[in-house]
């Protein structure tokens, strides 16, 4: 029986997290990012950002009511870490964040890209796959 009840615990704490992927407590919102065109290397890559209230099944978007900031953020396998080049974003409907811009270069560094987005105070970061 304990086992059956952690793994149902288990599986419901995956499933959280699968319908929250960021989750910026400030306001209760979540959010998703979700490619358009990449991630590559050496080139402009696009994306989207979604937001929802929490708990929010449909996932109908909403717009956050304190400012919202991207950027690209580089961590190098040396333990330091740094920003991109600049990106752009436009808000395109409510809730629906828009980039067209993002570049990620390796340049003969070793680590990993991240976008991280910012709500407000709260930043949540999501790893880069090429």
């Amino acid at each position: 029986m304990k086992i059956i009840l952690t793994l149902f615990i288990t599986l419901m704490s995956f499933g959280a997290v699968a319908h929250c992927p960021l989750y910026f407590a400030d306001e209760n919102k979540c959010a998703s990012l979700e490619w358009t065109d990449g991630p590559v290397l050496n080139a402009n890559s696009s994306f989207r950002v979604f937001f929802w209230e929490k708990g929010d099944a449909d996932h109908s978007y909403v717009s956050p009511e304190q400012s919202v900031e991207m950027k690209t953020w580089m961590i190098m396998a040396n333990g330091h870490s740094h920003g991109g080049p600049t990106i752009t974003w436009d808000e395109v409907e409510n809730g629906v964040f828009e980039v067209a811009d993002a570049k990620f270069f390796m340049g003969g560094m070793n680590g990993h890209w991240q976008v991280k987005v910012i709500v407000g105070e709260e930043e949540q970061s999501v790893n880069v796959e090429f």
